[in-house]
């Protein structure tokens, strides 16, 4: 039913999985392993957590949610809006918007109160 909340997660990320995940997609910059470097140069108050990451974490999601409908994954686009940082408990959910048979969500990684920090929107379509 269009405006279903989809069942999300809840993910706090830590420093070694953003180092981690920094050096698998070959991201050097440093305001997503160097705490010193962020608060001393970028005045944050710590570790960036990567916008691919919280890209990531969101088709998760979506796919979660495309399998639950019999559904696949078409596309999804997303786009950072307040930087996340790593330790800080994260909350990623959404809604459905649109369908099915064709079907549309709208997702986000927010903090507990609800301030977004990445949103996206999914499309769904039935499996060939």
């Amino acid at each position: 039913m269009t405006g279903t909340p989809i069942d999300g997660f809840t993910v706090t990320p830590g420093p070694v999985q953003l180092f981690a995940f920094s050096a698998a997609t070959w991201n050097p910059h440093r305001v997503h392993y160097d705490a010193d470097y962020c608060r001393d140069v970028e005045d944050y108050p710590g570790v960036v957590v990567p916008g691919p990451l919280q890209g990531s974490w969101l088709l998760e999601l979506a796919d979660s949610r495309a399998r639950a409908l019999g559904l696949r994954v078409e596309s999804i686009e997303y786009r950072n809006v307040r930087p996340a940082f790593c330790g800080a408990e994260l909350v990623i959910g959404g809604r459905l918007v649109q369908g099915p048979p064709d079907a549309s969500l709208e997702l986000w990684v927010a903090s507990p109160d609800g301030e977004r920090h990445c949103v996206a929107t999914a499309h769904l379509r039935p499996r060939n």
